[in-house]
């Protein structure tokens, strides 16, 4: 697989609009439109996967988890060259990204799991483990979209340039979808109080943390009668 950070970093040390070949490279007008170019296709692909969670597609795993591969891939490219001297805006840009491709996979894999839950309580609403599965994926929903609004924040916050003109991601669209992702989880919330018993639930943002990683617990009451 071609290293992708090398197209990045070449288009960000140097603008290649209008270059002159026998320009002195130390002269050349910085550019960070390579990067914006890159993460905008990021945030595209993100905005499809949403749409895909939106229709409650399965596909939307796929997209999801191919996201978050590309963004692990780039923090890698990113380290890579960092140890070897080479400066650009690429890991400022990651952080909310990294965030972001967290969330839609949260939200996808969980989705998935409260409507197979959802199901098998309509058929049995005694089934006491669907129950659990649903309330731990609609809280898991919950945290994944908690990161998914942390990242809108952050990625309209950041500034890149391409000469003295600051470039800045449009974050429009993934909001408005965000938007509508908060009326699916109102709707979710309703169904899951058609099937409301009393006990706990606790969920953990991440089953499998590394160490040092922080992981967020959730804890869902009732009050028995």
């Amino acid at each position: 697989m071609q290293r992708i950070l090398v197209l990045i970093i070449h288009i960000s040390l140097i603008s290649t609009v209008n270059s002159v070949r026998q320009e002195i490279y130390s002269t050349a007008i910085p550019s960070d439109e390579g990067i914006h170019l890159y993460f905008s296709g990021i945030l595209e692909d993100a905005e499809k996967s949403l749409d895909r969670i939106l229709d409650e597609d399965p596909v939307s795993i796929n997209i999801s988890m191919a996201i978050h591969q590309r963004v692990i891939l780039t923090e890698d490219e990113a380290r890579f060259y960092a140890a070897r001297g080479v400066e650009t805006p690429v890991p400022d840009v990651l952080g909310p990204y990294k965030i972001l491709s967290d969330g839609l996979k949260r939200f996808a894999i969980n989705q998935q799991i409260f409507l197979k839950s959802i199901e098998l309580l309509q058929a049995d609403r005694e089934n006491s483990l669907a129950y659990i599965n649903a309330s731990m994926a609609f809280m898991n929903m919950r945290l994944a979209m908690e990161e998914i609004n942390d990242s809108i924040g952050g990625i309209e916050g950041i500034e890149l340039w391409n000469g003295s003109q600051v470039l800045k991601f449009d974050v429009s669209g993934i909001r408005a979808k965000f938007v509508d992702l908060g009326d699916l989880m109102e709707y979710y919330g309703s169904l899951m109080g058609e099937f409301e018993r009393g006990g706990i639930v606790v969920a953990v943002s991440d089953t499998n943390p590394i160490l040092y990683q922080n992981v967020t617990i959730m804890v869902f009451a009732k009050k028995c009668n």
